[in-house]
C-alpha cells in the first residue's frame, strides 16, 4: 500500500497557549483561530505553526498522550490515507488513532526516536 503526503506543519504542545500565542504574534506571525481556545494556527507566508494546548491534546489523544506530548514540538503530517501512512510503521509505535472533535482522523506515532501525528481529513 502506498500513501501520499500532502503537507507538515510543527505543531507545539503546551500547557497553554496564551504566552505563545502572544509572542508569536508579536514576531509579525498572523493568527488563525480554529474556534477552539486550545488550538491556534501561526501563519507567516507560506509557512504556519499550531499551537495546541493541553487541554485540547487530552480531550482528542487521552491523558497517558497529551502527557508524552505536552512539551514538545512534533511533526503534524496530512496524509491522503492514514491506513496506507500507518501501514508503514510498526503496530507497536502506534499511540493512539482518535475520530477528533474537529473533522479529522489522527495518530500519535512513536517511530525512530521521536513523535509525530499523521492526520487524515475526513470529507464532510
Amino acid at each position: 500500500m502506498t500513501t501520499e503526503a500532502l503537507r507538515v506543519s510543527p505543531m507545539m504542545v503546551l500547557p497553554e497557549i496564551g504566552e505563545a500565542v502572544a509572542r508569536w504574534s508579536a514576531m509579525g506571525f498572523s493568527v488563525t483561530e480554529s474556534g477552539d481556545p486550545d488550538c491556534v494556527g501561526m501563519a507567516a507566508g507560506d509557512t504556519c505553526l499550531l499551537l495546541v494546548g493541553r487541554r485540547l491534546a487530552e480531550r482528542e489523544y487521552g491523558l497517558a498522550v497529551a502527557s508524552r506530548l505536552e512539551g514538545a514540538t512534533v511533526p503534524y503530517a496530512y496524509v491522503r490515507s492514514l491506513d496506507a501512512a500507518l501501514s508503514t510503521v510498526a503496530p507497536e509505535s502506534v499511540l493512539t488513532v482518535a475520530e477528533t472533535s474537529y473533522g479529522t482522523r489522527e495518530a500519535v506515532v512513536a517511530s525512530a526516536g521521536s513523535l509525530s501525528v499523521l492526520v487524515e481529513k475526513r470529507v464532510m
